[in-house]
């Protein structure tokens, strides 16, 4: 948390400098809390798809006032219950096991936008790679996110953004599907 805070002063201290010589873009920096319904067990030995909470950071250049292109990083992290092949102690011989779940997105793509005063609603469309690690096994997968959301403005350089997003994985050679809302705080440079 430390290491956030330092490079939010940073941030601060630095950019408006670079903004008045024309050497940086139009840009934001996104950072949340994020929700999501992981569908990490469909087809699997794991018993349900629980909802999981997290972080969401993204940044934002603009190449057009209208286009933008966006860096996406998402971690989210919970627990569920499995049975099976995937269960990591022999003890199991196939009954229920609790474990724990933490998957990471990175997506870049570009971000479509318009301000009509205080506001600024987006769509998105993002592509990269995910990984997923739990107690029993880990996977890595090609990922592709679709979805918007609206910055409302407060004061300065802050605005509040509302976000959601369709995410689509294949971990363990199986889809899914998943939801993801987030919000929180918009720095606009």
């Amino acid at each position: 948390m430390r290491t956030l805070v330092r490079l939010a002063l940073i941030l601060f201290a630095v950019v408006p400098a670079l903004r008045a010589q024309a050497l940086l873009p139009k840009a934001n920096v996104f950072v949340g809390y994020s929700y999501s319904h992981l569908n990490i067990g469909q087809g699997l030995a794991f018993q349900n798809s629980p909802n999981y909470n997290g972080y969401t950071v993204s940044g934002e250049g603009q190449i057009f006032p209208f286009l933008g292109i966006v860096a996406d990083v998402s971690s989210y992290y919970g627990n569920g219950t499995g049975a099976g092949p995937l269960c990591p102690s022999p003890a199991c011989s196939g009954g229920p096991f609790q474990y724990k779940i933490h998957e990471q997105n990175y997506l870049f793509g570009p971000r479509v936008s318009v301000s009509v005063r205080r506001f600024t609603p987006f769509a998105q469309a993002l592509v990269g790679i995910a990984h997923t690690s739990s107690s029993a096994a880990s996977s890595n997968s090609l990922a592709s996110g679709f979805g918007g959301g609206l910055d409302w403005k407060l004061r300065g350089p802050l605005a509040w953004r509302v976000q959601g997003d369709y995410l689509h994985t294949r971990f363990f050679s199986t889809g899914q599907n998943n939801a993801r809302l987030s919000t929180g705080l918009v720095f606009r440079f």
